[in-house]
């Protein structure tokens, strides 16, 4: 059938061999939340060998979110108050989506800052520092803990540890104190900037 140029062909995962290559194909493009997405700005469902995963989709057609950080960190250095909103209650701290502005905020208003600048300085393939940035606690509420499931098998399929953590938000309690968010559980905590710890996980905008 390979009309004697081929001895035998063997292709990994979704792909398929073609005129002597082994060509991956994905079943599912669409970005939406559980989709993987790629440095060259496509989104599968599959995982493809030949494509370099940066991230998954959070958000259908809109926020795709990174690898945690390798350990856990402060939000900031000192116990600083910034110009951010104060959400003292968090059923209202689960209704701030502003993490780009936020992030920016906090850049210039606290240069001790240690999560958001994570976020403000990550790059992958394909993205530059400034295009992620430290998610707000309604951000991370609603479509992390939302849609955990989804996020954490794709995550896991990269070969990424994700699973039950608590994450930094860019949401400000007021004086000292930040929003984290806790991804598999319906629960959010105002923690201490400069002496308690989190894992930080980043968002990139889309489409």
């Amino acid at each position: 059938s390979c009309g004697g140029k081929y001895v035998s062909c063997s292709c990994k995962g979704n792909a398929t061999f073609d005129n002597g290559n082994c060509i991956e194909t994905c079943s599912n493009t669409a970005c939406t939340v559980g989709a993987i997405y790629y440095s060259d700005g496509t989104c599968c469902s599959d995982v493809l060998s030949v494509k370099t995963a940066i991230g998954v989709v959070v958000k259908d057609n809109a926020l795709v979110m990174s690898q945690r950080s390798s350990s856990k960190m402060a939000w900031s250095t000192v116990h600083v108050d910034t110009s951010l909103y104060n959400y003292e209650d968090s059923t209202d701290a689960k209704e701030d989506f502003n993490g780009k502005s936020n992030t920016v905020t906090i850049m210039t208003d606290d240069t001790n800052n240690v999560a958001a600048k994570y976020c403000n300085d990550y790059t992958t393939a394909g993205t530059n520092a400034g295009d992620w940035y430290l998610p707000a606690a309604g951000e991370l509420y609603s479509y992390v803990y939302g849609n955990y499931s989804a996020i954490n098998t794709a995550m896991t399929s990269i070969g990424w540890t994700f699973g039950s953590i608590w994450l930094w938000s860019s949401s400000e309690y007021g004086g000292g104190f930040a929003w984290s968010v806790v991804t598999d559980y319906e629960f959010i905590l105002e923690l201490s900037k400069d002496i308690s710890t989190c894992y930080v996980s980043c968002l990139l905008p889309i489409n």
